[in-house]
């Protein structure tokens, strides 16, 4: 995603799918190596549509994208916001080997995708206590979006992270 294209397409339009997904103007990125299928997932405008996109790719998907919307959500209707908000304004999906530059907040989901970006878990602080979330400045190494992976008590203890995050950068 480089900085000229994101200033020619409107917020809310779809990066090359190889690329990313979501808003061009994303301050929250998740970083997870599998990649839906996109083709009836776009509407006329180009813009992404998240039901289409569960419809399209089924529960797998249904499940990275509810983690994602109970993480991004400013409030406890995740579900609206999923359906409706979800990576046109604030978060993208990505499928790069690199940190997106302009977001503020980094999710990578997986020890793959950790792995893949160069996380030195070293550098990382513990989250919780059982060592599943982990923590340095703006990035969060978590598990894959999975339920039986990043459970509801997992996601509540990241939104909050995220929360305290979000409120220390504006202004």
């Amino acid at each position: 995603m480089s900085t000229d294209a994101s200033q020619k397409q409107p917020s809310g339009s779809v990066d090359p799918p190889e690329n990313c997904l979501g808003s061009k103007a994303a301050t929250i990125v998740l970083y997870t190596a599998h990649r839906p299928v996109l083709c009836s997932a776009l509407n006329s405008e180009g813009l992404l549509s998240v039901p289409g996109l569960i419809s399209l790719n089924g529960n797998h998907w249904r499940k990275i994208l509810t983690i994602f919307a109970k993480l991004a959500s400013s409030d406890d209707d995740w579900r609206a916001y999923r359906d409706h908000c979800l990576l046109h304004k604030r978060e993208a999906i990505s499928f790069s080997a690199g940190l997106l530059e302009s977001a503020s907040l980094h999710l990578i989901a997986g020890k793959a995708s950790w792995e893949r970006l160069g996380m030195d878990m070293k550098e990382f602080q513990a989250l919780d206590m059982e060592q599943r979330l982990w923590v340095k400045e703006n990035v969060i190494c978590t598990p894959y979006f999975d339920y039986r992976q990043f459970p509801n008590a997992l996601v509540a203890i990241a939104r909050e992270h995220i929360c305290t995050q979000i409120s220390s950068h504006q202004p």
